[in-house]
């Protein structure tokens, strides 16, 4: 008997791309389990406990319709894992970084990374808030705007 060679696991990005061709699996999921969808999107549950139903219903709505959002979201995960180092030092806008260190993305410590490696930026970092800094909307408000007074042109 000749071995049975298991199929290659279809490609993340074409799972995605299958799956989200309609918006009803995600709607479906917002209805019958909402933290599936809250903490892909960067919500960790110690967040999601300190929403309101209301905000959760909010926040998950403004994703639809997500299908059109699709290739990006795609293109997104193709390149995620080629990036290439890019020379950060060479940069010389005036450069705001903000990040939660809960966040499940992960984007932290690349985006502490990114400030330190960044001529005269700034780091915001807060212990947490999840992807979308809930709870620090007023500070990262304040600070953007601080920022964008300070390096205005004209």
């Amino acid at each position: 008997m000749l071995p049975v060679e298991s199929p290659t696991p279809a490609p993340l990005p074409f799972i995605l791309s299958m799956m989200f061709k309609s918006d009803f699996p995600l709607w479906a999921a917002m209805k019958v389990y909402p933290s599936s969808v809250l903490f892909p999107i960067g919500m960790p549950p110690a967040i999601q406990a300190r929403l309101t139903d209301t905000q959760k219903d909010e926040l998950m709505q403004s994703l639809l319709p997500f299908s059109p959002r699709i290739d990006g979201m795609v293109n997104e995960v193709k390149i995620a894992s080629a990036l290439i180092r890019y020379p950060l030092e060479n940069i010389t806008a005036p450069t705001l970084v903000i990040s939660a260190a809960d966040d499940p993305w992960k984007t932290f410590d690349a985006a502490k990374y990114t400030a330190d490696n960044i001529p005269g930026a700034k780091f915001m970092g807060f212990e947490t808030g999840g992807h979308f800094l809930v709870g620090n909307e007023k500070e990262v408000r304040s600070e953007v705007s601080k920022f964008i007074k300070q390096h205005a042109i004209g």
